[in-house]
């Protein structure tokens, strides 16, 4: 039977709703009711071969909707995913183009976020469906948006994480061989979008660990590793030894505060993703503000870096230094 696109859609996205409910607990909690939901919904939707006006009058009342709008929604977070992910791929394939990744490695990580943003898109769209407001719907990360839609807050969370898993495959792969090991141990090391705050009525908690924590296997110390993602824009004046001052968004001072006061080393890991005439470029520090790297200049967080290209001798001499 030849359904129509809509249609198709429709059935994709309650697959995919299907198994955000396994294998995430904030459905689960909210919405005991919704697998079954989902499942008798989808056997409905496969009977047919179009959406009309009494499919989705159907649709509408299995999920439990106040409104068919929300069901028509789920059709188009499909769309609207692939035209929010766009600049994410593009910025992702440099990785494999200009850094030295394997093609097949960033493609994995790409369609595993890929994957992670329509969930985000699509339960975030069944929550509004089930009537709840929207303000608490992202009651777990509202207080991080800013100015931004729910859907531009995800992409750039998912940016992020891209970008933090990218650049680790990155310096894992120029590391090999060395006896390093290294593992996530930020709050957000489980790369899920949660609409569940820790405490209710509050934003989500922020600890003050760092995205990996580095250890060697012939010797006993350990570091701790904080990757940052930072647009050229963001580059501000050069020093006379060739260092650039940045703006670190994101970065908190009690990580390394807390790193410090473990008596770890912190690394501080700063990379652009380069233009087409600008090849991609990284700085590492280490201990930056035990070493007077860090500045606080107009309210905002600084630090002192020099930048070098990705694939230059100069970066691998850098890696050297930090993980030796």
């Amino acid at each position: 039977m030849q359904r129509s696109p809509l249609l198709g859609r429709l059935l994709s996205a309650l697959r995919i709703l299907k198994n955000t409910y396994r294998t995430t607990k904030d459905l689960k909690t909210d919405f005991p009711q919704s697998l079954h939901d989902f499942n008798k919904c989808r056997r409905f939707l496969r009977g047919r071969k179009k959406i009309n006006e009494n499919t989705l009058c159907e649709a509408r009342r299995i999920l439990g909707f106040g409104r068919s709008y929300h069901v028509l929604e789920f059709a188009d977070k499909i769309k609207d995913t692939k035209l929010w992910f766009r600049d994410s791929a593009l910025a992702a394939a440099s990785f494999y183009k200009r850094w030295g990744l394997p093609r097949k490695t960033v493609v994995q990580i790409t369609n595993k976020y890929r994957k992670k943003l329509l969930q985000g898109f699509l339960e975030l769209a069944y929550r509004k469906g089930k009537g709840v407001t929207e303000v608490e719907a992202i009651r777990s990360f509202r207080y991080n948006m800013g100015g931004r839609l729910p859907e531009e807050y995800f992409v750039n969370l998912i940016r992020g994480w891209i970008s933090e898993d990218l650049a680790s495959a990155w310096i894992k792969q120029n590391t090999r061989g060395l006896g390093v090991k290294m593992t996530s141990s930020a709050h957000d090391a489980d790369r899920k979008i949660s609409f569940k705050s820790s405490r209710k009525g509050s934003g989500r908690v922020i600890s003050g660990e760092p995205d990996f924590l580095i250890e060697f296997r012939q010797k006993r110390k350990k570091k701790s590793l904080e990757v940052q993602r930072v647009d050229r824009g963001r580059l501000k004046e050069t020093n006379g030894i060739g260092e650039r001052l940045v703006n670190i968004p994101g970065h908190r001072p009690e990580v390394e505060k807390e790193a410090l006061r473990s008596g770890k080393s912190f690394v501080i890991f700063l990379f652009n993703e380069g233009t087409e005439r600008i090849p991609p470029e990284i700085a590492i520090l280490i201990n930056p503000k035990r070493n007077g790297k860090l500045k606080k200049k107009e309210g905002d967080l600084f630090v002192w870096a020099k930048f070098v290209p990705a694939r230059s001798v100069a970066a691998k001499k850098l890696l050297m230094k930090t993980f030796l």
